[in-house]
């Protein structure tokens, strides 16, 4: 995992080298799907933050939000805080402010924000990972905004470019991490849940529901210890697919394809793998971005390879065959786990 200072680093190189043409296309591209958010969840008190050269260009959607009678509020910097205020006349409310020459709301002509009011905080960031940590310019100003909110949180979304975004990002386990992050080609909503198995066989149908779950060309991670069950839950997702041959673990091949009347079934198993160098991201690619559903067995294994849209499957042995299966699921389109919950309800209990 890469240290803060070099994902900042590397992420400042990103926005310089935007041509201002691809970064207006981008940010139009982020507003739509930022209103369409709005419209969905029916937000009417609504935070903003005025953009900084390199970031989403948040103009066009203050102007929108403005435009569908909602109330915006936007952060000015006061010490070491943020307080937020009432902004619906930007050309007067709003002025420059050394040393970035960020457009701040002025108090004397603006109103304060009462805070339980908000419904939803568009956030800014250098970096988002897929369960939603946020990394920023390295101040903690909206660190401590979030950390002192009064309960109930608002939604709270990132904005960003997608190569902003990264499986995982260091954090701490105080950090208060958000509940999206809106690209310019998809919508991150991190969903976790746990599922119990308490048998070899409940953990197969466990992978037989998801092979009629999950989308057909989603690569599936399997994280946890040896002996957890990864590739028992491949046996059920080989069940669900039709699979006639037994599945068991890999000695000697890293990746086995079985074709199926409902299309492909790939099972990785990178248990060999000891390092990200030893990854042949021609080969990887390859499987990777092909048709089928992708079960890979020790997937972390990949590091920063594992595509961002990967389901995670993580098993924790809590029992001689009991198991607890935390799913992650990052992308707002992907299945409903609830779905699947109901469906093992009994297997909770």
């Amino acid at each position: 995992m890469l240290e803060k200072q070099a994902i900042r680093d590397r992420i400042r190189e990103q926005r310089r080298n935007l041509e201002p043409s691809v970064l207006a296309y981008k940010s139009h591209c982020i507003t739509l799907q930022a209103l369409e958010l709005i419209r969905r969840v029916g937000a009417r008190n609504i935070a903003v933050f005025a953009s900084l050269p390199g970031e989403p260009d948040t103009t066009e959607l203050i102007r929108e939000i403005l435009s569908l009678n909602g109330f915006l509020f936007l952060p000015r910097v006061e010490r070491k805080n943020l307080t937020f205020y009432r902004v619906f006349d930007p050309l007067n409310q709003l002025l420059s402010v050394p040393p970035y020459g960020i457009r701040e709301p002025v108090p004397d002509r603006c109103e304060v924000a009462n805070l339980q009011s908000l419904d939803l905080v568009f956030t800014p960031g250098l970096a988002f990972d897929v369960d939603g940590n946020r990394l920023g310019q390295g101040a903690g100003f909206y660190d401590r905004f979030f950390a002192a909110f009064p309960t109930p949180l608002p939604i709270r979304v990132g904005l960003a470019f997608e190569f902003q975004m990264y499986r995982t990002i260091p954090h701490r386990e105080s950090d208060v991490a958000i509940d999206g992050i809106i690209t310019e080609e998809r919508f991150f909503r991190p969903r976790h849940s746990a599922i119990i198995t308490n048998s070899p066989e409940e953990t197969r149908r466990l992978g037989e529901q998801l092979a009629n779950r999950l989308a057909f060309n989603t690569i599936l991670g399997l994280q946890g210890p040896l002996g957890s069950g990864k590739t028992v839950l491949v046996q059920g997702l080989a069940r669900g697919f039709g699979v006639a041959e037994d599945i068991v673990s890999q000695t000697f091949t890293l990746a086995k394809e079985y074709r199926t009347s409902k299309g492909a079934l790939w099972h990785v198993d990178l248990y060999r793998l000891t390092s990200e160098s030893e990854i042949d991201m021609g080969f990887w690619s390859e499987i990777l971005e092909g048709p089928g559903l992708k079960a890979i067995e020790w997937s972390e294994r990949l590091g920063d390879h594992l595509p961002l849209d990967a389901v995670i499957a993580e098993a924790t042995v809590t029992g001689e065959n009991r198991r607890t299966w935390s799913l992650a699921t990052p992308l707002n389109s992907q299945w409903d786990m609830h779905d699947l919950l109901r469906d093992f309800r009994h297997i909770e209990s």
